[in-house]
This record gives structure tokens, C-alpha cells and sequence, in this order.
């Protein structure tokens, strides 16, 4: 689920990548080419992470949820600064230009998700490098072999 959020995420932006930097522009980022570097950016993270989260190695899961968590970290960071300071943002930007939503309190309750998602799996994910429990996804401390 994860791994296919982030591929779409991905899909939309390079579908118009320029209108993805207009549309991350409009965030407090500054200057034009720093706006590329961060579009670029979020995209090969979205793209590293979609990809390494569906292999079926574990340790490579882990590496690609770890990716998920700094691209959802990047993305709160980046709500927060247009949010805090009361900034207007029309499109969010989550899927580039596509399936636009304005940028509003309740999408940082997504991102508070996304964060919680990508850190459950990376979690997950180390558990099974550890511990060979293949398919496993239960992260409790309690668990057994």
C-alpha cells in the first residue's frame, strides 16, 4: 500500500515535472533552482523508497520504508512552512498538478499518517531482517518465535 501511494505520488509529478515546480514554488522553499533540487528530490525519494519496498528482501524493505519516512518527513516539513505562517497554497502537491487539494490543516493529519505508516513498515521490516520472520508484519515487542 505504501509502496503503491508513493509510486502514484511520483507518477503525477513527472507526468508535468514543471508543473510540479510551480506548484512547490508557491511553498516558502526560495529560489527557483531550489525549488527543482526539492522537486527532484521528493520525486527520486518517492520513486527509491516505492521501488525497495517491493522487493521481497527484508533489509532492502527496511532501507526503502526509511526512504518512505524521510519523504513523508519532507512533505510535513514543507505543510508546516506554508501552514505556520499562514500561507495559501491551492494545491498541496502530492500528485503534482493532478488531484489537486488545497493545503489545509487536515492535510497534516495525512502526512501525521503517512509518517505513522512508513515508520510501522520500516519498523516491520528490521524485525524481519532480525529476526527471518518473512511476511511478517507484527511489530510488537511481545512477539515470539
Amino acid at each position: 500500500m505504501l509502496a503503491l501511494l508513493l509510486l502514484a505520488m511520483a507518477a503525477g509529478q513527472l507526468a508535468d515535472l514543471p508543473g510540479f515546480v510551480e506548484v512547490l514554488g508557491t511553498y516558502p522553499v526560495a529560489s527557483a533552482p531550489l525549488t527543482w533540487l526539492v522537486a527532484l528530490g521528493l520525486v527520486a525519494g518517492e520513486v527509491t523508497a516505492g521501488a525497495l519496498l517491493l522487493t521481497g528482501n527484508a533489509s532492502v524493505r527496511a532501507r526503502g520504508a526509511a526512504a518512505a519516512l524521510t519523504v513523508a518527513v519532507a512533505w510535513s516539513a514543507l505543510a508546516l512552512s506554508a501552514l505556520v505562517p499562514g500561507r495559501t497554497i491551492e494545491n498541496c502537491g502530492c500528485f503534482g498538478v493532478y488531484l489537486a487539494q488545497p493545503l489545509r490543516w487536515w492535510v497534516l493529519l495525512e502526512d501525521v499518517e503517512f509518517v505513522a505508516l512508513a515508520t510501522w513498515v520500516l519498523l516491520a521490516a528490521r524485525r524481519e531482517a532480525v529476526h527471518g520472520t518473512e511476511g511478517s508484519f507484527d511489530v510488537s515487542a511481545s512477539h515470539t518465535q
